[in-house]
């Protein structure tokens, strides 16, 4: 379970990282289908967060 936990884990600081990209790159754009596109991918990528933070702070209730 330690190994999962830490891979989660790592997966987080990734997409916290892929967040702050998409971010950069919606102000960075004038073209408005890319910003459409890559708000939709920031939505996205923040719910899958938010899930995967669940599972962590579950895990951890579960095997400390």
């Amino acid at each position: 379970m330690t190994v999962v936990k830490k891979q989660l884990e790592r997966h987080i600081q990734l997409e916290e990282s892929m967040i702050k990209d998409v971010k950069k790159i919606i102000n960075e754009t004038k073209d408005e289908a890319i910003k459409l596109l890559f708000q939709h991918i920031a939505e996205d990528e923040k719910k899958h967060h938010k899930n995967v933070q669940v599972i962590i702070n579950k895990s951890y209730t579960l095997a400390p």
